[in-house]
């Protein structure tokens, strides 16, 4: 993209996008993804609604997940799982800097990180409620690199320029939902770059899965470790590290001594496009 004081032109297609302000771009792409089955209906009809509302702001920037609307457990474990998640990027990267994109960005938790580490930064989300939210958060820290960029995860605003793209609680929706997701993330690297994504562990809840307790993940997918690696090889992207989070690891003392025997929380999974692929073998 084309970076001018009041728009952004794609260097792709050509169109102009609005630049309200100078690190804020309305970059929503011309068409939605069509997805088909196997994505629950509810999703859909928030896609669209997300697609079709206005970015204003002025508006309060209540981000989905900000900190004064959830519960404060709830806040202390979503930061500290986002510094895992920024630590590992770090760790990935060694000496190496470049820009860093967080797509489905949400309040910010790992995007705000990333920027307060001095790593240059995209925060990417359709909401425009989040777009507000990275708004102000820049304003505060002026000093900082960080540009909101309001765009469809399925239409990123890069091509082949991400040195690095991190996809976290958005890979919940369906098989469908999340190759699209992913083909979206691979367009975005550049060859040398790599993605931190996570996918949620059928077997860490699996009474509330097969409907013996309470679904506390209603339309969602979680999905079993050998399902992953299909996922990411259809999208074109192959597995550098996988790491399994335990979220009992950050709650009681009792919780932490029993992490070792619960099946993970979560596969935090580092990718990078498949080197027959970014070779262009």
């Amino acid at each position: 993209m084309h970076l001018h004081p009041v728009a952004v032109t794609c260097c792709v297609c050509g169109r102009a996008y609005p630049r309200p302000l100078p690190d804020v771009v309305d970059m929503v792409s011309t068409s939605p993804r069509q997805l088909g089955r196997g994505v629950a209906p509810a999703f859909h009809a928030a896609y669209g609604e997300a697609r079709a509302a206005r970015l204003n702001l002025k508006d309060a920037g209540v981000a989905w997940g900000a900190p004064q609307t959830m519960p404060p457990e709830w806040v202390r474990l979503r930061r500290l799982y986002s510094e895992r998640v920024v630590d590992l990027v770090f760790n990935v990267l060694g000496t190496r800097r470049g820009i860093a994109l967080d797509t489905s960005a949400g309040a910010g938790y790992v995007s705000f990180a990333l920027a307060e580490r001095g790593l240059a930064t995209i925060h990417a989300d359709l909401d425009p409620q989040s777009i507000v939210c990275a708004a102000q958060w820049k304003g505060e820290h002026a000093e900082r690199q960080l540009l909101a960029v309001r765009a469809d995860y399925f239409a990123l605003p890069l091509r082949g320029t991400a040195d690095v793209i991190v996809a976290t609680d958005s890979l919940i929706r369906g098989v469908a939902h999340e190759v699209a997701a992913l083909e979206a993330i691979h367009l975005a690297l550049r060859d040398s770059g790599f993605a931190v994504v996570d996918f949620h562990n059928w077997l860490h809840n699996p009474l509330r899965r097969l409907g013996l307790l309470p679904d506390n993940f209603t339309d969602n997918r979680s999905y079993f470790r050998w399902e992953v690696r299909p996922l990411l090889r259809a999208a074109g992207l192959e597995v550098v590290m996988d790491q399994s989070y335990r979220q009992e690891e950050d709650q009681s003392a009792v919780r932490r001594l029993l992490a070792p025997l619960v099946p993970p929380t979560r596969f935090l999974i580092v990718v990078r496009k498949a080197r027959r692929q970014a070779s262009g073998v």
